[in-house]
């Protein structure tokens, strides 16, 4: 009974923290990823409805995950239009259709990396700017501790 209760309630509280960060930041969708295996598997989502690349459970091959390449050091945390950089980051023809992307990855308390925390938006985002990933950080943070204790893992003190 603890686990599905507090799986429930971790659920409402990551969903409504990617809402608070999906109005806040102007964006279409916020999502948490997990990277499991060679996949990137969409765990959370707030999306507005015209949104449909991307549903809960759906999933993408890492390589073509941008947010698998900025947790490699590969791809910046916040661009402000990606159709700008497709050229010079290579990335596949899909992100033609983007704007703005803000990512960051979620590590959890043991520091194993779970996947990541990233927004984005059809039309650019120059409103954009770096203290957002400083609040994406703070949120995936949170949203690290809240994972743990949906998993029935004591939860780390925030750091003293």
């Amino acid at each position: 009974m603890h686990s599905e209760h507090a799986q429930s309630i971790v659920e409402r509280s990551v969903g409504n923290m990617l809402g608070l960060i999906r109005e806040t930041l102007e964006l279409d969708v916020v999502f948490v990823g997990e990277f499991v295996n060679d996949q990137r598997v969409f765990r959370h989502v707030s999306k507005d409805d015209g949104m449909t690349l991307i549903e809960v459970g759906g999933a993408h091959p890492l390589d073509l995950s941008l947010c698998w390449r900025i947790a490699n050091g590969r791809f910046p945390a916040l661009v402000c239009n990606v159709r700008e950089v497709v050229d010079e980051y290579e990335l596949p023809p899909i992100y033609m259709q983007l704007g703005g992307h803000v990512g960051v990855p979620v590590r959890l308390g043991d520091g194993r990396l779970y996947g990541s925390l990233c927004g984005a938006s059809t039309k650019a985002c120059p409103h954009l700017q770096a203290q957002d990933v400083k609040r994406m950080e703070i949120a995936a943070q949170a949203i690290a501790r809240l994972l743990a204790q949906a998993e029935g893992r004591d939860v780390i003190a925030l750091d003293d």
